[in-house]
């Protein structure tokens, strides 16, 4: 998977016109035909593209990313200083929509056709429909603009100050997190109405245990198997969405520096960004896979 993707980043990348010489130096261009002849073959950009790919990829698989044309920085630490804001805003929405969507959807399943679960369908419908960066420009002009109880974009590192960075936090996790909250509570739902008619929970129930006990213990961990393998996709995917949150939001992750780079044609960098992406959304798989057999004793003997 990640070779496949490298190709298709590298080769993408190298279609597009420009040249990152000439985008780093912006309006004031002032170089010659022969100094970005020569610039190019500095750092080999004049070699046929399978040799240039090959070079990035065995460079890239010794822990050499290379160097951005745009600063003239390793690629490594470019991409490093930006990875902890993503890593925050992605893994406090996770936080946040799980602590909504999972009792949500158990609740809305366990009291069906209530006026509950009536919302929760619907919050899940429109949840999906919405498109991430509609919704986070509505959050700004509502909470930011029209009622300033949240800065409008930026961001604070947490340990200069906690309060603060909480506050910028705030609507990109929670325009993040709503993206996830919405099909985890549908499937949660769906999942959990299929566990709550299977012949051992009424079985439980005819032992007279209480109806909570019957749901922590007999429903909670089946339905969370199918529920875990959307939580694992939709987590890979907001990773990718986390680009178009940070931008709207103007929060310095490897999102916003992944378009940011695309725009100076800084190859080095955004083959690097992109392989994180797909690397992170790769292991989240394989612990998604992993963790089939903790929640469910028979995927380990099937």
């Amino acid at each position: 998977m990640l070779f496949v993707v490298s190709i298709l980043v590298f080769g993408a990348l190298h279609i597009l016109p420009g040249d990152p010489f000439l985008a780093a130096q912006g309006t004031q261009i002032s170089l010659t035909a022969e100094d970005l002849a020569k610039l190019r073959a500095e750092v080999g950009l004049d070699q046929p593209l399978p040799i240039q790919y090959v070079r990035w990829l065995t460079d890239a698989l010794r822990g050499d990313l290379g160097i951005s044309y745009y600063n003239q920085r390793q690629v490594t630490d470019v991409v490093l200083l930006r990875v902890p804001a993503t890593l925050e805003l992605t893994l406090v929405a996770v936080a946040v929509a799980l602590l909504i969507a999972v009792p949500a959807g158990v609740v809305a399943a366990v009291r069906r056709g209530s006026k509950l679960d009536f919302l929760v369908t619907g919050i899940g419908t429109i949840g999906m429909s919405l498109p991430g960066f509609w919704l986070g420009i509505m959050m700004i002009l509502l909470f930011a603009v029209r009622l300033a109880w949240f800065p409008v974009v930026g961001y604070v590192p947490f340990l200069q100050d906690p309060l603060l960075n909480l506050k910028h936090l705030a609507l990109p996790a929670a325009t993040l997190g709503f993206i996830l909250v919405a099909p985890t509570m549908r499937i949660l739902r769906s999942s959990t109405l299929d566990v709550i008619r299977q012949d051992y929970v009424q079985t439980a129930r005819a032992k007279g245990l209480a109806e909570r006990v019957v749901i922590r213990r007999h429903v909670l961990k089946a339905a969370l198997v199918p529920t875990l393998t959307i939580v694992g996709l939709q987590l890979g995917y907001l990773l990718g969405g986390s680009v178009v949150i940070e931008v709207v939001f103007g929060w310095p992750g490897l999102g916003q520096l992944t378009v940011e780079s695309i725009k100076l044609r800084d190859y080095s960098v955004v083959q690097s960004s992109v392989m994180l992406f797909a690397t992170g959304f790769v292991l989240i798989n394989t612990v998604v896979d992993l963790l089939y057999g903790v929640l469910d004793p028979r995927v380990r003997t099937a």
